[in-house]
């Protein structure tokens, strides 16, 4: 590309300021694509710490010029590139100017700031290829800038290197792979971290030391004395590890030098500590005098503000352990503080908080480091506070970006939930979306988690990036949306997401980004003008906290308790994850030896060692307290085994439960009693808060539907990982990338492995298996596209006994599976491609669990399942009735421990798994014309085990309940979900009599779906469990709960009690239907009410007599709503439309 020896650079001067030209030479012949590829790579770019492109002029035109001895006509081209002005010079100026005396702060910030463009270039697969001191220049703030691309290559998005027979660069800083004698040349990233670490020797030392390398104990040496002495501990462990990081950039081999990620984060933790270090190594008298300062220095900034304090939270912690000093100053604080106005200030690396002053205070401005002021309310919690601010930033017009920081278990997360909570029913947004990013997160993870959100129907799973960001940026590009983005780790293109730019106001729409994120640096790369940094809670607080966890019943069983309740807390910092979950630990402990314990076991959870910074491996000490107390080891490798999901999954219960039993961490003799053993587990994990249970729509097995969930908590599942791994030794035994993305890069230690999730990452094929799985038990590869899967690698894992390959995209079987000779639970479930089971199945005669719902196998071979003799559970509700039905019913009559079984057969070959433990039924058959449910019940397993029953019959006629099931026995007993669906010509069920509450005594989900002559659905309103009704494609129902509906009557019911338990309401595709129901009908539980796709929908029958008081979303088409608002009561009107969320408007 242009070479740096074929321009020449000029200062041009605007109406709103100084630029700077690059003019390429006239007659060089720079080819158009070289060109423009130049320009692509300037454009991509925009960084605070790369010169910005401004723009270029490129033409061409005939020019007479002398040409050997003679004038010709020439095409003589003008090209011009203009950046930013950078006034101070380039770096190779500062560092060859010895009056600068190279301070360290300064020399600190500009090695930092070099890193951090560089980590943004190759973050977006640019190639610098000349980096050195002259190509980086110097800001008015002495920050740095690089700059002239013109060696530089972009790579192409999944390309990581390139072949090059012309290299240059500058010798002394280009990497010695380059002028080893070659004739071809291999560039990759690692190119410009070699010259990133001669510069930073050459800050170091004022010399590149190629090709040796720098005594370390010398460089130190020669910057002792430079240094202040309140600093010099920490700055010179930050100088150690510049030398350090310089020479291993400049590692002869490649592979051994770091990438800009480690170096980023290695200059992070340094970073931080200096800041903390800096500031509590101040005395009182140092404090009072910069707030002195300070407020002299802003007098201009913020006019009439009486009194300005100098707010850092790392200062005030460290200062308060020193007791005596504190007290001084709170109480010259106090006397100072007659007015709330606060001016927070949060110091930079270049600030100096002794020596601040008017200039430095501007430039702290200039540099977006947040000079901003606050209304404090003394009556207002930090959680209160915290929310405002937030809610003030969103409506601010000139902000697009806001950040949220802060370490693990402060409560980032829950700021994120309260500020979505506050926005539910305002009409500012379209749309509020919010996502988890979580570590090493794909763009495409975030697109499809968005596409979901926003029901974008034509989004495809199987589509590039490319086109999904174009079917989010046509959705969104002409509405105002909200998009909140929890725990982000690293730097995330949003416009590749699909989020339109630019954020803020644009064309009367609101575009606005909140994020959270444990660093204050993903912040800067996120480019966030504003951020709010939540820190742990102070001593009232917490301690308030606390209280309310541990229960006041506890503190007056005995009055020492409090007092070493008070110092227990002293020892948890304020941090609230370990306030609440330790603070359910010790609930009911009236032991006070139970206290002293917790008492030093928080004490040692804070090592000597240990940078006060970092929280994490603090926070995982602290809450390793309540993992310790757990009741026994099953319980507590149940939760270890709830990590093994993505990060703020929610996990539905049933889920969780299944993989428990499958593991053998619950087996009880009957399989309903393990379940129900599995979920009192998840109560007992709950009330410890290691998990968090709710209920809600969820997407489970690819459908969304209601259900009870589980979901841990960030900071605790990485604790759960922590000791899964020997708690920070790295053992290796579990390996978990789970809902990371395809296109996450990993490598796993198969020789040492025991564990292994890759769930939810779209995955095509398995990572190589280049060493022997030996230890190998578990592997998780459910929900990934796993179509290549490599299966001669599966004879590797001779020692699996939980595999796991469910909705996988799986074509078949493999052979190679069937030598897994240890397995004992296999899912192979909603692989719709599987239409055959190999013979050699039969030799898995350990097998204890086999899943193969939704596959398209109609049998099992003869003599297979009669092999399998250790079978427990077994499901074969394919997508097809069996064949061969009443053979393999017999087959499995013949398993001895056989504890559950999932069948899709017909109604003939019923009664030969009578006494089957059947748990989970489709019944589908086309010829049947009347149904009797007493011909289902006559079965034994009707009554006692069977939980999910669905009815498929298109021709049937009739449902007939006759009445001599009313007699109490004759109920579906254990009978959980029923799903009737296709029935073509059916209008209602004939009940006879008989009383819905008694058949269906425990219905807690009802699916009604393809009803085509349904009228109503009354029957409905009765049962007693009831709590998740959904309603898809009924045409004719206009009207489905009507109390007085004739002569079909449903025995004795309470009239006046309608939905007792009923949470969920949702009705889809429902052409006809006009109202739910008679204003008579009840709703006193319901949560949420959805409508889509009923275009004629006039009513909803609520008044302000009946209102659901626990009501909090409704879903329902801009025009229903239109016609219906102005029948409702206004206080109806009022209750409804904080809950509203319409669609079918721009």
């Amino acid at each position: 590309m242009v070479s740096p020896r074929t321009f020449k650079l000029a200062e041009g001067v605007l109406e709103n300021g100084t630029i700077a030209v690059k003019k390429l030479f006239e007659r060089l012949d720079i080819p158009d694509n070289k060109f423009n590829e130049e320009i692509r790579c300037l454009m991509k770019v925009k960084h605070k710490n790369i010169v910005r492109f401004l723009g270029y002029c490129a033409n061409t035109q005939g020019e007479i010029v002398d040409h050997a001895g003679g004038v010709v006509m020439a095409d003589v081209r003008q090209r011009l590139l203009c950046f930013e002005y950078v006034p101070k010079g380039s770096l190779d100026e500062y560092i060859k100017d010895a009056s600068n005396g190279h301070d360290w702060i300064k020399t600190y910030a500009i090695i930092n700031g070099i890193c951090e463009g560089l980590h943004y270039l190759h973050q977006n697969r640019i190639l610098h290829l000349d980096l050195k001191p002259a190509n980086i220049l110097l800001d008015g703030n002495m920050m740095p800038k690089i700059t002239d691309f013109g060696l530089s290559r972009c790579f192409d998005e999944k390309q990581t290197e390139a072949i090059t027979k012309n290299m240059a660069g500058t010798l002394g800083y280009i990497a010695p792979e380059f002028h080893s004698g070659g004739d071809i040349y291999t560039i990759t990233k690692k190119s410009d971290i070699y010259s990133l670490g001669v510069i930073i020797i050459e800050m170091l030392t004022g010399k590149k030391w190629y090709p040796a390398y720098p005594d370390v104990d010398k460089v130190l040496e020669s910057w002792m004395n430079k240094l202040g002495k309140s600093q010099r501990v920490t700055q010179l462990k930050q100088i150690r590890l510049c030398i350090e990081l310089g020479i291993e950039c400049t590692d002869g081999n490649q592979a051994n030098r770091p990438d800009t990620p480690d170096i980023i984060n290695r200059l992070g933790e340094t970073e931080n500590a200096r800041i903390m270090t800096g500031v509590s190594s101040l005395t009182v008298p140092q404090v009072q005098r910069a707030l002195e300062k300070l407020e002299d220095a802003t007098k201009n900034l913020l006019p009439r503000r009486d009194i300005v304090h100098l707010m850092n939270d790392s200062a005030e912690k460290n200062v308060t352990h020193w007791q005596g000093a504190a007290k001084n100053l709170r109480a010259a604080q106090e006397c100072l503080n007659d007015n709330h106005h606060i001016v927070a200030v949060e110091s930079g690396p270049s600030i100096s908080v002794e020596d601040c002053n008017l200039r430095e205070a501007q430039e702290c401005h200039n540099h977006n480091l947040h000079i901003s002021a606050v209304e404090s309310s003394p009556s207002m919690s930090v959680e209160d506070r915290n929310l405002q601010e937030a809610l003030k930033l969103i409506k601010d017009d000139l902000v697009g970006v806001i950040g949220i920081w802060g370490p693990g278990g402060v409560g980032k997360t829950h700021l994120l939930n309260n500020i979505k909570n506050s926005l539910d029913g305002n009409t500012t947004f379209n749309y509020v979306v919010q996502v988890t990013i979580s570590r090493g997160c794909s763009v495409e993870k975030i697109q499809t988690d968005i596409a979901q959100q926003l029901n974008l129907d034509e989004f495809r799973k199987d589509s590039d990036v490319q086109f999904r960001c174009r079917i989010i940026y046509d959705f969104l590009k002409k509405r105002s949306f909200l998009i909140l983005v929890d725990d982000l780790w690293d730097q995330i293109d949003l416009q590749a997401v699909g989020i339109p730019y630019p954020l803020g106001i644009e064309n009367q729409l609101r575009r606005k980004v909140v994020l959270t994120t444990r660093s204050r640096k993903v912040c800067g790369q996120m480019e966030v003008r504003k951020n709010i940094k939540v820190v742990c809670l102070q001593e009232d607080e917490a301690w308030q906290l606390f209280k309310e966890k541990v229960g006041h019943e506890t503190f007056s069983y005995n009055p020492r308790i409090e007092d070493l309740g008070k110092e227990l807390v002293k020892e948890m910092k304020g941090l609230p994850l370990a306030l609440v979950t330790i603070g359910k630990t010790m609930y009911a402990k009236t032991d006070t030896a139970k206290w002293e314990y917790a008492i030093e076991y928080m004490k040692q959870s804070w090592y000597v060692k240990d940078d006060p910074l970092d929280m994490e491996r603090v926070v995982f000490r602290q809450v390793k307290f309540s993992f310790d107390s757990l009741r026994n080891n099953i319980l507590r490798k149940c939760f270890l085994t709830c990590a093994l999901w993505p990060e703020d999954q929610k996990i539905p219960r049933e889920m969780l439960a299944r993989c428990w039993i499958g593991l053998g961490l619950v087996d009880e003799p009957e399989i309903k009693s393990s379940y129900i053993t599995a979920y009192n587990l998840m109560g007992e994990l709950s009330a410890a808060c290691l998990l968090e249970e709710d209920h809600g729509i969820i997407m489970y097995n690819e459908y969304l539907e209601m259900h009870d969930y589980v979901k841990m908590h960030d900071v605790v599942r990485d604790m759960a990982l922590w000791i899964a791994c020997g708690c920070g030794k790295n053992n290796s035994k579990w390996f978990v990338r789970a809902g990371v993305g395809w296109d996450e890069k990993f490598s796993i230690p198969w020789s040492q492995v025991e564990r292994v999730s890759l769930m939810m990452n779209m995955l095509s094929e398995l990572p190589p298996v280049d060493s022997n799985p030996c230890h190998m038990r578990m592997l998780c590869l459910g929900n990934n596209f796993l179509s290549r899967l490599q299966y001669h690698e599966i004879r590797k894992f001779t020692s699996l006994t939980y595999l796991d390959l469910s909705f996988s995209q799986l074509h078949r079987i493999p052979e190679e599976l069937c030598s897994l000779a240890n397995l004992e639970h296999l899912d192979l479930s909603g692989n719709s491609d599987i239409e055959v089971v190999p013979h050699c199945f039969g030799g898995l005669i350990k097998l204890k669990f086999l899943y193969l719902e939704e596959t398209r196998i109609q049998m099992l071979p003869k003599g297979v399942i009669s092999k399998l003799q250790a079978l427990l559970v077994i499901d074969i509700r394919t997508l097809r009735p069996v064949s061969e039905g009443i053979r393999m019913l017999l087959e499995l009559g013949t398993l001895p421990n056989l504890k559950a079984v999932g069948i899709h057969v017909g109604c003939a070959v019923l009664r030969e798994g009578a006494d089957l433990p059947i748990r989970y039924l489709i019944l589908e058959d086309h010829e049947t014309r009347a149904l009797n449910l007493s011909d289902i019940l006559s079965h034994n397993f009707a009554r006692r085990t069977l939980y999910e029953l669905t009815i498929h019959m298109a021709n049937l006629d009739q449902i007939i309940i006759r009445q001599e099931l009313a007699l109490p026995s004759c109920c579906f007993g254990a009978l959980n979900q029923l799903q009737l669906s296709e029935f073509d010509n059916l209008r209602e069920i004939t009940w006879m009599e008989t009383c819905p509450a008694s058949l269906f005594p425990k219905l807690t989900c009802l699916f009604v779906e393809y009803w085509q002559e349904l009228e109503h659905l009354s029957w409905a309103m009765y049962l007693p469990c009831l709590e998740q009704l959904n309603i898809f494609n009924c045409n004719a129902m206009q009207q489905p709960f009507v109390m007085h509906h004739g002569d079909n009557k449903f025995g004795e019911q309470d009239s006046s009690k309608t939905f007792p338990c009923l949470k969920y309401l949702r009705f889809s595709w429902c052409s006809s239907l006009v109202s739910i129901g008679d204003p008579d009908v009840t709703f006193p539980f319901l949560e949420r009410l959805e409508f889509e796709h009923c275009a004629e929908l006039k009513s909803l029958p609520f008044n302000m007599d009946n209102l659901p008081g626990n009501l909090q979303f409704v879903q329902i088409d801009v025009k229903s709503w239109e016609r219906m608002k102005g029948e409702l009561e206004e206080g109806v009107k009022s209750f409804l439309e904080p809950k509203l969320k319409l669609y079918g408007v721009l």
